[in-house]
């Protein structure tokens, strides 16, 4: 995340404020302009974060993994077209070849 210039803080508060989608079996957080509560668009370092897209995946005991953190402001686009399904879970497994 130090790549990306987003601490540990700038995360939580895109997961807590930001806009939540599903799909392609990934959680998307998205933190949009009128996401930020009025309180904190007074704050450079609030207003800042708009923009920034979390991928996330939810573990077996219930906490997020994170998987990326970048900043688009188009995102949330590309995000809501992505297939609704991961595809990968759903196909069956391969047969395996008769033994000779």
């Amino acid at each position: 995340m130090s790549q990306r210039n987003c601490s540990v803080f700038d995360v939580e508060y895109v997961i807590k404020h930001g806009k939540r989608v599903h799909s392609a079996g990934v959680t998307t957080y998205f933190l949009g302009k009128r996401d930020i509560p009025a309180d904190d668009q007074r704050f450079s370092r609030i207003t800042r974060l708009e923009g920034i897209t979390v991928l996330a995946t939810a573990l077996e005991n219930g906490l997020l993994q994170i998987i990326t953190v970048y900043r688009s402001k188009s995102a949330i686009k590309s995000a809501r077209r992505k297939s609704k399904y991961d595809l990968k879970k759903q196909a069956p497994a391969a047969e395996e070849p008769p033994a000779v």
